[in-house]
């Protein structure tokens, strides 16, 4: 389905150029497309490279990690440029307020894997002290 990319570039390198190339544009071309008020943006990219992928587009397995981590790198970039300026908005707007939420979601789940962790404790505490007690009874009675 993709030999044409194989005659437009022969080589390794310039097959996982091309082929980041036509998923980038696609990409591109999906998020910009909206449907009811909703765009995918960035996102569009990693959609257009899983469907590509499943359609049979693949890359050597020489150089796959590079362009693994050079994917990865470029999409929290692109995110990174679309979100920042609303991000920093919204943090002198509400930077205090939702520093506290994140604070306390943070801190109540610190709290309930504490609670969860003294609960496991106590029921297994629950369980050792009959039986260190029928030890110490049967150990008093073999005595006698």
């Amino acid at each position: 389905m993709f030999g044409w990319m194989d005659y437009l570039a022969p080589g390794m390198v310039a097959h996982a150029v091309l082929a980041l190339s036509v998923v980038a544009a696609l990409g591109l071309v999906l998020g910009s497309l909206g449907f009811r008020g909703i765009r995918l943006g960035a996102a569009g990219v990693l959609f257009a490279g899983l469907l590509l992928g499943q359609t049979g587009l693949h890359i050597d397995q020489n150089i796959l990690e590079f362009v693994r981590d050079f994917g990865l790198i470029l999409f929290v970039y692109t995110v990174g440029l679309q979100v920042g300026p609303s991000f920093f908005s919204s943090l002198k707007r509400r930077g205090l307020q939702l520093n506290v939420l994140a604070s306390t979601i943070v801190l109540l789940g610190g709290l309930m894997v504490e609670a969860f962790r003294s609960t496991q404790k106590r029921q297994q505490l629950s369980w050792v002290q009959p039986l260190k007690s029928i030890r110490k009874f049967q150990i008093t009675l073999t005595w006698k």
